[in-house]
């Protein structure tokens, strides 16, 4: 749907700084201002639903990429951002899935 679309971009644009709680709580915000213009969305709506290859995110987490949702929503913010991410990465999760993945 071409609102899910909207949202995913907004929060790639907008989210990247913030922890997940925050995060989960903007997106609903969006979500419930979208609702009251009664536009179609989804009603499961997930930025890895929308923007993510299930089989790209089954590599990712192969490669050591933690499966919970911020993981995800990161990883795609990395690999589907236009700018360079700064990861604070104080468990070396990142790190470690990076390496992996383009290990050669």
């Amino acid at each position: 749907m071409p609102i899910d679309v909207f949202i995913s971009s907004a929060a790639i644009s907008y989210n990247g700084p913030f922890v997940g709680s925050f995060r989960k709580t903007l997106i609903d915000y969006w979500i419930t201002v979208i609702g009251a213009k009664d536009l179609p969305m989804s009603i499961d709506f997930q930025i890895s639903k929308v923007l993510g290859d299930p089989l790209v995110i089954r590599d990712w987490m192969i490669d050591g990429l933690p499966s919970d949702t911020v993981s995800l929503d990161n990883a795609i913010f990395c690999m589907q951002g236009l700018k360079w991410p700064l990861m604070i990465d104080p468990q070396e999760q990142a790190y470690k899935w990076l390496s992996k993945m383009y290990s050669t």
